[in-house]
């Protein structure tokens, strides 16, 4: 009753044998492993022990893989797969994923820390405003907030839709303090069709064709229409060959039409060019 050249067998009655190397892991009889070979190297060695530094799964035959090799196997347990031992880099020696760090599903693993001010996108990363408070449009886990909005700078900057502070680097058109349609900046901070927007904070809008010439939004004239073709045009600009007035509503008069109009500036017309 002497064990067998490439054998193991565990001490019960009746004893269970099992070959080294045969694919089939039993942990009976003490194997940790066995990869369907008897070489070292590969994770699992000559004796069917797991090799240092790699991690091995249960099946049959064991499928293993080495820490640290730049090639994530979520098999046999690795979160991630960063190509290296060290800790304290998102993926640690063991391949775990630490705390506070996100990780994309790739291999080699590229990992990224909340809040380091770093926006990631392949880790799932919408913003990254380099700390982990929540309420300042981005939150700790690095989602941006209901209600705002967040460029995609490394930090992020993030603004509140409808506070009034225009940022137009985070896409804003607008922002006029309120969250309504309908009064030219949109519940989305979007300029509203129709409509011209100054860059001040709070947003001051106005109406083409309203009637009331707004200069700080860069209207030129605004006689009530929205119609071409007599002096104002539909974009609230003046037309060649035509002058407007001041007013609200504006009051435009052609060029050499023999109507003197002291109110547009004319000096004399004399009904020609």
């Amino acid at each position: 009753m002497t064990i067998e050249p490439g054998y193991l067998c565990d001490g019960r009655s009746p004893t269970v044998c099992d070959r080294h190397g045969n694919g089939v892991l039993t942990r009976e009889i003490g194997e940790e492993c066995d990869d369907g070979n008897l070489r070292s190297g590969d994770g699992c060695d000559y004796t069917m022990f797991i090799e240092r530094n790699w991690l091995c799964d249960g099946g049959s035959p064991t499928v293993c893989d080495q820490h640290g090799n730049g090639k994530l196997t979520l098999e046999i347990g690795e979160q991630c797969d960063d190509g290296n031992l060290e800790n304290d880099d998102g993926c640690d020696s063991n391949m775990y994923i630490e705390e506070g760090w996100l990780y994309d599903g790739r291999s080699p693993t590229t990992c990224d820390e909340h809040g380091n001010g770093n926006l990631t996108h392949e880790i799932g990363e919408e913003c990254d405003d380099g700390n982990l408070r929540n309420g300042d449009g981005c939150t700790f886990d690095m989602k941006v907030e209901p209600g705002w909005l967040c460029d995609q700078s490394s930090p992020t900057v993030c603004d509140q839709n409808g506070n009034g502070i225009f940022t137009p680097e985070i896409g804003e058109e607008c922002d006029d303090g309120n969250f309504q349609n309908g009064d030219g900046c949109n519940a989305y901070m979007l300029i509203e069709r129709g409509w011209l927007c100054d860059r001040g904070s709070p947003t001051v809008c106005d109406k083409w064709g309203n009637g009331i010439l707004t200069l700080e939004i860069d209207e030129e004239c605004d006689d009530g229409n929205m119609m071409n073709y007599d002096g104002c045009s539909s974009k609230m600009t003046v037309e060649r060959g035509w002058l407007c007035d001041q007013g609200s509503p504006s009051t435009c008069d052609r060029h050499g039409n023999s109507k003197l109009t002291l109110e547009i500036g004319e000096e004399c017309d004399d009904g020609n060019l």
